[in-house]
């Protein structure tokens, strides 16, 4: 994805009309997947307009309908993942990771995590949804690091599932007024415990129901 300018909608470095219809369900996916939450928000978090730099859009969408099911956004650029790490200015937080310790790409930030909980196929296809996800992270990151945030609330179901699939605690910040842990996975070790259960198997016959824009 190009890095958006001031009043300027997102736009794809390979432009499409598919991926134009994709881009703006995308915008609308987000802001009703994080219509409840307790998230303080505003219009960068839904136009990335937030972004100083090019970045990577990842939406796993139903074919036939051309419908977002889930999306998240990721990137490289290590001044604006240093503010993510920060959080909130007033805020006490700390984490062990040092970015200097990376190069540029060694290391990714991923975030705006967007399910369509309310669809027919998001509920009945989840764990293959977001293994195709997982799949696509996976084929672009090989040899990568990254960063997660999960919101802490009781009982930390997000944070759970986050270590389950093998990424570590390294602190926790205050990210919008909200306490967020701060996780480290490895790409590639992350994706070999994945696809070791027996569901990734499933989730392969299933991949010609649902794409992935990226």
């Amino acid at each position: 994805m190009q890095r958006p300018t001031a009043g300027a909608e997102r736009e794809s470095k390979q432009p499409s009309k598919l991926k134009t219809e994709l881009l703006e369900a995308e915008a609308q996916l987000r802001k009703l997947a994080y219509l409840n939450t307790t998230i303080q928000t505003d219009h960068q978090f839904y136009t990335d307009q937030d972004m100083i730099s090019d970045y990577y859009l990842v939406v796993v969408y139903d074919k036939k309908n051309k419908t977002p099911l889930l999306s998240s956004r990721h990137y490289f650029n290590h001044q604006v993942i240093g503010k993510m790490l920060r959080g909130d200015e007033t805020a006490i937080g700390s984490t062990s990771i040092n970015l200097s310790e990376f190069e540029p790409d060694e290391i990714f930030f991923c975030d705006r995590l967007s399910a369509n909980v309310n669809h027919a196929y998001y509920q009945r296809y989840r764990r293959y949804i977001f293994l195709q996800y997982y799949a696509e992270i996976h084929n672009q990151n090989r040899s990568r690091m990254y960063i997660l945030m999960a919101r802490s609330e009781q009982p930390e179901k997000l944070l759970t599932k986050y270590l389950r699939l093998g990424l570590v605690i390294t602190g926790s910040v205050l990210h919008n007024g909200i306490k967020h842990w701060v996780l480290l996975g490895n790409v590639e070790k992350n994706y070999q415990y994945i696809t070791s259960s027996v569901a990734f198997g499933l989730g392969l016959r299933l991949k010609k129901m649902f794409h992935v824009i990226k």
